[in-house]
């Protein structure tokens, strides 16, 4: 069932795109950054969700993104669908993300001994592995007809100093819930199987070694990581450089376009530990970007107020929810094409610098 759903999430990764100038809308940026701080954070809507930074030796949680529908993942039966309203106040990518930037660059440069991250992981199962085929052949995943919700949760306290124990706790309040009542009947009829094999069980890992990130293909210390440039130039050339030496590394090369590279670096640095300057610097990169797409505002799967940025594919989508008033990454969604409900969403509840382990922002 895994392997299913991380097949599908990396069918989403689109052909690569061309780059194209970056000061469309130069003349008009102020105007455009009082619009998107304008936007209402209740905007009413009508009814209708890795690569993460990938830790080094630590098993990390699938990242999530979405389509131009997001689905408020919960505790109960009933899972409502939304979209965002016709009469939405006009607005693009460009203009939320230098919204972002503006914010971003206003937080407070702050440390600490470890750097935390609180985050919920849903997968949305509707096929379950059938039985061994003949001949050693292995066997061929199979529709149910339900599909449910198996929602995780995970902290990591992730070391600054390499001496320093890193902790992760996996498979945190693991439920399952239905997206309606009919799902969860036919579940039932069906003798309520877990949807998720094996079921995830709540796990306390602590690493004795030093713990690196990945940008593209190379592994980043986390002293590196906040060392990156501040500035926009200087942040792009940095990826350009990395883009380009990951294009070039034999038969295993890179074959994304540059504005791909960016934006799956952007949901690993984003819910990472880098200074204001280089996350507000990386917001003013994607907003050179072309291929990103406005998606409304919305509320994450844990049912915040957000806005939404697309990156479409002819597979499907993935999508970044983002906070524009404080710059930070509230969710990241995965929708196939066609899909009634995300394939996976990863929701950050909170992170930021503690000084110890178990400590929480």
């Amino acid at each position: 069932m895994k392997s299913t759903h991380e097949s599908a999430f990396r069918a989403l990764r689109p052909a690569a795109l061309d780059r194209i100038g970056a000061e469309a809308h130069a003349g008009c940026r102020e105007a455009d950054l009082a619009a998107a701080f304008a936007i209402p954070r209740e905007t009413p809507v009508t009814p209708r969700r890795l690569p993460r930074f990938l830790i080094a030796g630590v098993a990390a949680t699938s990242a999530v993104a979405a389509s131009v529908a997001v689905v408020a993942v919960n505790s109960g039966d009933d899972h409502h669908v939304q979209r965002p309203p016709a009469t939405a106040p006009r607005m693009d990518a460009r203009t939320v993300l230098l919204a972002s930037a503006e914010s971003a660059a206003k937080a407070p440069a702050t440390s600490g001994r470890y750097w935390y991250t609180n985050e919920r992981t849903t997968s949305y199962i509707d096929e379950s592995s059938g039985p061994a085929r003949k001949g050693g052949l292995p066997p061929v995943d199979v529709k149910l007809p339900y599909g449910g919700f198996v929602s995780t949760g995970q902290e990591s306290w992730t070391a600054r100093d390499g001496h320093d124990r890193s902790r992760t706790i996996t498979g945190i309040d693991v439920t399952t819930t239905f997206p309606t009542k009919e799902d969860k009947a036919k579940w039932k009829a069906a003798g309520s199987p877990a949807l998720d094999d094996p079921p995830e069980k709540r796990s306390v890992n602590d690493y004795d070694m030093p713990i690196s990130y990945t940008i593209g293909s190379k592994q980043v210390t986390m002293d590196r990581l906040r060392k990156l440039p501040t500035s926009a130039a200087g942040l792009e050339a940095e990826l350009r450089r990395r883009w380009q030496a990951d294009r070039t590394g034999g038969p295993d090369a890179m074959t994304d376009g540059f504005t791909l590279y960016v934006w799956t670096t952007a949901q690993d640095l984003l819910a990472g530990p880098i200074t204001p300057g280089t996350k507000a610097a990386l917001y003013r990169v994607l907003a050179g970007q072309p291929g990103i797409k406005y998606a409304g505002a919305v509320k994450d799967p844990l049912g915040r107020p957000g806005t939404a940025l697309a990156m479409p594919s002819p597979d499907g989508e993935s999508r970044l929810t983002v906070d524009q008033r404080s710059g930070e990454l509230l969710a990241y969604e995965s929708w196939v094409k066609g899909a009634r409900y995300p394939l996976l969403s990863d929701a950050y509840q909170s992170m930021g610098w503690v000084g110890g382990l178990s400590d929480r922002p």
